[in-house]
């Protein structure tokens, strides 16, 4: 059974006006606890990413190799024309190390920094206040950059500090500023 040209019409006027009203009201703030995550692995271990510190997350991304003394750099990968140094987030959090990561966030920092970890199990938002949940769970031992505590993707996780991380990792130098891939 096909509508009249009067329903089509008066429906296509209703989402019309349902479209134009969204964007006269006032966004709904945010609650402190809106914050999103990424649930990764390092490891076998679970951890948490605060969305607003990274730029990118990516799959598969190609490594390159390069000499270095630093234990946890894997080597440089280019992410939309810029190269970036990839750190290994288990070595980072004193893990053993293994095979190359399949997982690497570009991460929010004035030069570009990717981590590589083993998986991502999805984005979340957590049920409690991460500061209030770290203040009744413990650190998880590693000596993480993970002070805080976070409970997403079901199981409690620590919170992965990128600019902490990276500035144990990488310490600046001039000879670290960012070239444009060719």
């Amino acid at each position: 059974m096909s509508a009249s040209r009067d329903d089509i019409r008066a429906r296509a006027e209703a989402l019309r006006r349902a479209f134009d009203e969204g964007f006269a009201e006032a966004p709904t703030p945010r609650r402190r606890g809106d914050e999103g995550y990424l649930a990764i692995r390092v490891g076998d271990r679970p951890y948490a990413l605060r969305v607003r510190d990274i730029a990118g997350l990516y799959a598969d991304q190609p490594i390159v190799p390069v000499p270095s003394d630093a234990p946890a750099l894997l080597g440089v990968a280019a992410f939309r024309g810029v190269m970036a140094p990839v750190y290994d987030l288990r070595v980072a959090l004193a893990q053993p190390a293994g095979a190359v990561p399949a997982w690497l966030v570009l991460v929010h920092t004035p030069d570009p920094v990717a981590l590589a970890f083993d998986l991502f199990e999805e984005h979340f938002t957590p049920e409690q206040d991460p500061l209030a949940a770290s203040a009744a769970s413990p650190s998880d031992g590693n000596g993480a950059s993970a002070s805080r505590i976070v409970r997403g993707a079901g199981e409690a996780r620590p919170i992965v500090d990128p600019a902490t991380l990276i500035a144990k990792l990488a310490p600046r130098s001039p000879a670290a500023a960012p070239r444009k891939a060719p």
